[in-house]
């Protein structure tokens, strides 16, 4: 109980701080409780809620139930379902990509409808959402932090073509996530000859970017020639999307393509402060140090022997070893960030961090060499 007392006021402080700021994700809080009223903004925050939320916690939201009665089994038509706000002891939390929503599933708190019975709330971009906690880690703390600051940098288009077909994805914090797919009809016999022309492949590829919104920093990728004419035909038709936009040489189009955009830093070029490209980049240097000096170690006990010598100056770890071995990990970024170490949470929805979790989901790039 101590500890619990001692963490909710860290909490409760930097939310007020964040309030007098004039962010409105942060709703309100109680002091006592360490409780937290947020609004989602966008799928982003969907993401940081599902690394936030843990078994064990209370979530409340508004949903949507039926009240089932024992004769409801019998009868022809059961009773309609009821705009309700009901609260959660958490068991199980998904993250659906493709939907925009996050499945939050558990037992209903005490004196509510159906107290006991099981329910799943679906948080969705616009949705308040409560979330009470026993215990706030330091990490908590961060990712909150981390979200809110993000919140405020626009969200990243990029365009990754060749003659033949277009990606256009969107880079958010927690991976790429690809948002048409544009064919030219330069080949097959699907197409006519209308939609062989590159204006009306140009144009279809400007119709997908203008619906991720306006005014958002563009980069156009790809092998060869066709990202500059895609550049050219931008400008002179549609200034206020592509005037500022990028044009980067990349091996490949397509998915690779946008990992190659990534790896190379040319995200910075038109914004500042990518959570993603950080990401890749810190894998990148791993591999490096990994590959040549030596100054790198993987897996838990490498990864904890380097802390406990004080070699690691960054210590990376997936949201999913995050989760899944909470206590572990926890004391684990505890004692690193306590000797002077960087800490970073890589998502495992990128290459990148799919590539740590492959190695067993524990990393840290070293100041000397442990071995």
């Amino acid at each position: 109980m101590r500890e619990k007392k001692r963490i909710a006021p860290s909490l409760s402080n930097y939310i007020t701080t964040l309030k007098r700021g004039d962010n409105m994700r942060i709703l309100n809080q109680d002091r006592r409780a360490g409780r937290i009223k947020l609004r989602v903004e966008n799928t982003d925050d969907l993401w940081h809620l599902y690394n936030l939320i843990r078994p064990g916690d209370n979530v409340y939201a508004l949903t949507q139930r039926r009240e089932e009665k024992a004769t409801d089994k019998i009868r022809e038509k059961r009773a309609e379902k009821r705009r309700i706000y009901l609260g959660i002891r958490v068991e199980k939390v998904e993250f659906h990509t493709f939907a925009d929503r996050l499945r939050v599933h558990g037992i209903i708190l005490p004196d509510q409808m159906d107290t006991g019975s099981y329910h799943t709330l679906n948080l969705e971009v616009g949705r308040e959402v409560k979330l009470l906690k026993q215990d706030w880690q330091p990490q908590d703390i961060k990712r909150i932090r981390e979200a809110v600051e993000a919140g405020k940098r626009p969200k990243v288009v990029v365009v990754s073509l060749d003659e033949d077909e277009a990606v256009v994805a969107v880079l958010r914090q927690y991976g790429i996530q690809e948002v048409g797919m544009v064919y030219s009809g330069r080949s097959g016999k699907q197409y006519t000859a209308a939609k062989s022309k590159k204006g009306n492949y140009f144009e279809e590829i400007t119709a997908v970017i203008t619906l991720q919104g306006s005014d958002l920093p563009l980069i156009i990728a790809g092998p060869g020639f066709t990202k500059e004419e895609l550049l050219r035909f931008g400008r002179a038709r549609y200034p206020g999307i592509y005037s500022s936009a990028a044009a980067v040489s990349t091996g490949q189009s397509g998915k690779v393509g946008i990992n190659e955009v990534l790896k190379n830093g040319a995200v910075s070029h038109v914004t500042e402060g990518s959570r993603l490209e950080y990401e890749t980049g810190l894998i990148e240097r791993f591999l490096k140090e990994l590959s040549t000096s030596g100054k790198a170690a993987y897996g838990l006990e490498e990864v904890q022997e380097a802390v406990r010598k004080g070699a690691a100056e960054i210590v990376l770890i997936t949201d999913k070893a995050l989760r899944e071995n909470r206590e572990t990990a926890g004391g684990l970024l505890g004692r690193a960030e306590a000797s002077g170490a960087e800490v970073a949470i890589i998502s495992g929805a990128h290459d990148s961090g799919r590539q740590l979790e492959s190695l067993g989901g524990y990393a840290a790039i070293l100041r000397f060499g442990i071995n």
